[in-house]
């Protein structure tokens, strides 16, 4: 099993502000242009989940709203897979201009 880190230790030891650390996991809401852009997201995060067998919560959302929620179930909370996995997302979406979309109030 991978070592967890808690929230704490992720947001002082990662710079990913895409990312919000709650409990055991870690999360991200990006917005695409349109709704196949979202989709077209979620496909590609699922090639790099695929090449690094970790594998998200992903909900894509009207209109391209993606949601995605990242834990190493096996060690129970967040670990460096976790992280390397967030990082290759927001690269990804910085390259197809998803940007971040705040979380709903």
């Amino acid at each position: 099993m991978s070592p967890t880190m808690t929230a704490s230790e992720f947001v002082e030891h990662t710079h990913l502000p895409d990312w919000s650390a709650l409990d055991h996991r870690i999360e991200a809401r990006f917005r695409g242009r349109t709704f196949g852009v979202g989709g077209v997201f979620v496909a590609a995060i699922a090639h790099i989940a695929d090449a690094q067998d970790h594998h998200p919560d992903i909900e894509l959302a009207y209109p391209g709203i993606v949601h995605i929620t990242l834990t190493t179930h096996a060690s129970g909370g967040i670990t460096d897979q976790d992280v390397t996995l967030a990082q290759s997302i927001s690269v990804l979406a910085a390259s197809l201009n998803v940007v971040t979309a705040p979380n709903p109030t």
